[in-house]
């Protein structure tokens, strides 16, 4: 898979997170349940196989998305990661697709 190629499947999986989201919050947090409610879990166990998923397929060996997703809030963060012998903020996709390939 080339780099673009993976920015395209990165975009895509970064975009259906970010709608899944807008919907949890839109559609079940005015009705007040707790995280623990079936209705929260469904999505959240659906997003995070949709991310095992892509990880697969993108050759993500080192949960990166994940990372990406949880910890640096889809690069909102723009927390730091060692790739090679540099140290990076891992603010885009284009980043996150450098980390990926760089500690396979």
């Amino acid at each position: 898979m080339t780099t673009q190629e993976m920015i395209t499947v990165l975009t895509e999986w970064r975009d259906t997170i970010h709608a899944a989201e807008s919907s949890i919050k839109r559609h079940l947090s005015p009705m007040g349940l707790t995280p623990e409610s079936p209705l929260y879990e469904i999505p959240w166990k659906l997003m995070d196989a949709y991310t095992k998923t892509v990880s697969a397929l993108v050759g993500d060996e080192c949960e990166w998305l994940s990372w990406y997703w949880a910890d640096n809030e889809m690069g909102g963060k723009a927390m730091e990661s060692r790739v090679g012998d540099k140290t990076i903020k891992v603010r885009t996709l284009r980043h996150l697709a450098r980390c990926i390939r760089e500690t396979k």
